[in-house]
């Protein structure tokens, strides 16, 4: 994930916002690795082989979190976006990942196929060389026991139908005859 811009894509059970990634990492060198994350999440277009399409949101990772696993040179990587994305219900899309300042160095850093939360669907993996996200190829499944994860934040509209729920809720255990 270093000379090449990595991408998976994924799918997303609701209509929601996602503001941070997780996901799991074999490094054979982090000594040379100079600390910087970017995420793309891009569209994922019907009838275009299988490759990212439009760019719909990226940044540079703040609050890098790296906790090894403890099976060899595995870790859990752990970032905030900066930013909300939102996304939609059952719409294909494409997370990538790029971990340096540049593309120019390779470094043995590795993220495999994420596992997929829909069971009728295989993951699909691309690389773009050098970053120029014109020249996507597939990536060869690597067999690394990873998973991709995005911590949810609800959409505003759904923050307000919880905290109405909760005050009628709370009315109803006070007055027993609403």
């Amino acid at each position: 994930m270093t000379r090449w811009l990595q991408a998976d894509d994924f799918y997303i059970s609701a209509n929601t916002h996602i503001n941070s990634a997780t996901f799991s990492l074999l490094a054979t060198g982090l000594d040379s690795w100079d600390g910087t994350i970017e995420w793309f999440i891009f569209d994922a277009p019907n009838g275009n082989g299988g490759y990212p399409g439009d760019l719909l949101a990226s940044g540079n990772a703040q609050s890098i979190a790296m906790d090894p696993v403890g099976i060899g040179d595995y870790y859990d990587v752990q970032f905030d976006f900066g930013q909300d994305v939102q996304v939609e219900a059952q719409r294909r899309y494409f997370f990538g990942l790029h971990m340096a300042s540049d593309y120019d160095s390779s470094d043995g850093l590795y993220w495999g196929t994420t596992s997929d939360v829909n069971p009728d669907h295989i993951p699909h993996s691309v690389s773009s060389f050098q970053g120029t996200q014109d020249n996507w190829f597939n990536s060869a499944n690597s067999g690394f026991p990873t998973d991709l994860s995005f911590t949810l934040v609800p959409a505003p509209s759904t923050l307000g139908l919880l905290a109405l729920s909760t005050l009628v809720s709370a009315r109803r255990r006070r007055d027993p005859l609403i």
